[in-house]
């Protein structure tokens, strides 16, 4: 007979009093399995339920029954009939039967582990939490008896670990056996830190203090092996390379059946190369949810003070969502005057917080040197016009990141700020490598074409509402993109010219001819000339395979197009509508990739091309105000 009565010394103190409750019912639980014939299938269904909450306390043996006496003050576990030499066997997770008190100390061991589990903190203000949590958990079929990885991703400050947490506290008694490993990156960046991870996960596993696993390969036999047979709860947070994942989850078979390991990184392909069952995008909060979470931190309730109302909607439009953002921002506001208020926000939008940026320049460091090339290439000059899409604090750690370069502005790498071309170029202190974007909407900007001979290593210009006061005479050889619109110069110095051109678009120039310098772009994808009006011919165009787009609409003047444009097999789009004047059009059309043909107001064309090869993309051909096309046969 083990009794715990009044007043329960041993584990009635302040640590133990709020969770005695909790520990009553779960020995009421157990006692309450009578005892039953190790070969009767009445019970299973029963014991698999009891046995995915309590996986220590199973028992087959013969003629065994208890008694249970609950009352206010005390449980009292009556296991007289059970007959101690008893044969039958006993599963109780790995353990054999033996005396009764030891049985029992150990039941109290693990009702105690899981009844003293601390949740993690998650949020101080959870909002929006729950619906997230409610979307993993479907994700996750907990209960279900397959190993399953979910894969959490999404860019820095949305909440991934907040959500993690949230579902760790939610389903880890659920489970056998739990961890939730914090930070892996950081960690593992440390000295041994992915053996400090693995012993991390044997300890909160198995409850061993002392195993020590020496080496990373040592702690994956270890734990696959010990872990193989238990139904885990793993969940690894801020996940970015694939090694960890090996070292600490490397397959589904390392786990018991009914497990589930939840990762969480900014690196989504990391996810589809470790090969995770399903992934889970973090998205940021939608307006309202943003300003509720942004009024919790700075006013300490679910809506703004009064007066504070426009300037928390500039906050809420700054942050686009992102909760670190809110939280961030709402704390430094907190507390201060509709003065202080309207300063702080006017520098927020200049430059972003130290803290916000710190946090999301981790998914920029862990680029590769090209990658974080194209990523400030697209900071900086292409998002616009919908071209390409970027939350706006990514795009401002992308404008910080170069402004960090240097205080002064002419030795940066990148230009796109019309205040910060013109001092550059009026001072002459342009750089070799610079990349230069000036856009000008409310007045022309006049600059001296001497500065391009300097900037040999130029590879984007952008250039809009831009006047040079000299004829430019060089354009740098590795340019990739020129965009020009408006160029005011008949000609354009393409001798010997930037071979690695790739985007050529100079719509309303006053281009005339190309030139011989006009060749030897292999790499040219795009050419756009629409509504020059000077322009009278297209050169020879074999020479650019890799054409795929040629914008001509508007080219009042064009009389001609050289024959070579019908053999480029990778043009998609041939655009010349309302170009007059042209005669002289193709003799015939090779287009195997042409999915848009637009001749509409091209009077003066005689007759349409031959067509030597079947086009099966062409789902648009226009020829409107084409009189002379019509009366032809289009074969």
């Amino acid at each position: 007979m083990l009794s715990y009565d009044a007043p329960h010394d041993s584990i009635t103190s302040s640590k133990y009093k709020d969770r005695l409750p909790k520990w009553k019912i779960a020995l009421t639980k157990a006692g309450n399995l009578s005892g039953w014939h190790h070969l009767s299938e009445k019970y299973f269904s029963y014991l698999a339920k009891v046995d995915s909450q309590f996986p220590f306390f199973k028992y087959m043996m013969e003629n065994c029954g208890s008694n249970i006496e609950q009352r206010e003050t005390h449980i009292t576990l009556d296991f007289a009939k059970y007959p101690v030499g008893i044969d039958a066997p006993c599963t109780v997770s790995g353990i054999i039967r033996r005396d009764e008190s030891e049985l029992i100390q150990r039941i109290v061991e693990a009702t105690l582990s899981k009844v003293n589990r601390t949740p993690l903190y998650v949020a101080k203000y959870p909002v929006g939490i729950d619906e997230r949590v409610q979307h993993l958990g479907s994700l996750a079929d907990v209960g279900a008896n397959d190993v399953r990885v979910i894969g959490i991703h999404g860019t820095g400050g949305l909440g991934k670990p907040t959500i993690a947490k949230a579902v760790f506290n939610k389903f880890a008694d659920d489970f056998e056996v739990s961890s939730f490993l914090a930070n892996v990156r950081e960690t593992s960046q440390q000295y041994c830190g992915l053996v400090q991870l693995q012993e991390t996960l044997l300890f909160d596993m198995l409850g061993d203090q002392i195993l020590k696993v020496g080496n990373t390969h040592r702690g994956i036999n270890i734990i696959r092996d010990r872990l193989c047979d238990k139904q885990v709860l793993l969940i690894l947070d801020d996940v970015d390379r694939l090694d960890q994942l090996e070292a600490l989850a490397g397959e589904h078979a390392w786990f018991g059946p009914a497990s589930r390991v939840i990762i969480t990184t900014r690196n989504k392909h990391l996810l589809t190369t470790y090969g995770v069952d399903a992934t889970y995008e973090v998205e940021g909060f939608n307006y309202d949810k943003a300003l509720e979470l942004l009024s919790w931190n700075a006013f300490k309730g679910n809506k703004p003070a009064e007066g504070h109302q426009e300037l928390s909607q500039r906050v809420v439009e700054y942050a686009d969502g992102n909760p670190l953002a809110l939280v961030v921002l709402g704390s430094f506001l907190c507390g201060r005057s509709i003065h202080e208020w309207t300063s702080a926000v006017k520098e927020i939008e200049r430059k972003p917080h130290k803290q916000v940026y710190g946090i999301l320049k981790i998914s920029f460091d862990a680029l590769q040197d090209n990658e974080k090339t194209i990523f400030l290439d697209i900071a900086c000059f292409f998002v616009e016009k919908g071209r390409v899409k970027m939350h706006n604090l990514i795009q401002e750690v992308g404008w910080e990141i170069v402004r960090q370069e240097s205080p002064q502005v002419g030795k940066r790498s990148r230009l796109w700020l019309t205040e910060d071309v013109f001092p550059v170029f009026l001072e002459n202190m342009v750089r070799e490598r610079m990349q230069l974007k000036a856009l000008s909407w409310y007045c022309p900007l006049y600059l001296s074409s001497d500065a391009f001979k300097k900037m040999k290593r130029l590879r984007l210009l952008i250039l809009h509402n831009v006047i040079l006061l000299t004829t430019i005479e060089y354009l740098p050889t590795e340019l990739r993109v020129i965009d020009w619109p408006g160029y005011q110069f008949p000609t354009l110095p393409l001798n010997p010219g930037p071979k690695q051109l790739v985007i050529l678009n100079m719509p309303n120039s006053h281009i005339q001819q190309l030139g011989e310098g006009f060749k030897n772009f292999e790499n040219l994808k795009v050419v756009n000339f629409s509504y020059s009006k000077f322009l009278t011919e297209i050169p020879e165009l074999s020479t650019a395979p890799k054409l795929e787009s040629l914008y001509l609409g508007g080219c009042t003047n064009l009389v001609q197009i050289h024959d070579s444009v019908g053999s480029l097999n990778r043009l998609g789009i041939l655009d010349l509508h309302f170009c007059g004047k042209l005669k002289i059009f193709l003799s015939s059309l090779h287009f195997e990739c042409l999915g848009t043909l637009c001749l509409r107001g091209c009077f003066s064309i005689e007759r349409f091309p031959k067509i030597n090869i079947e086009m099966k993309l062409l789902d648009k051909l226009s020829v409107r105000k084409s009189e002379q096309i019509k009366h032809n046969r289009i074969y």
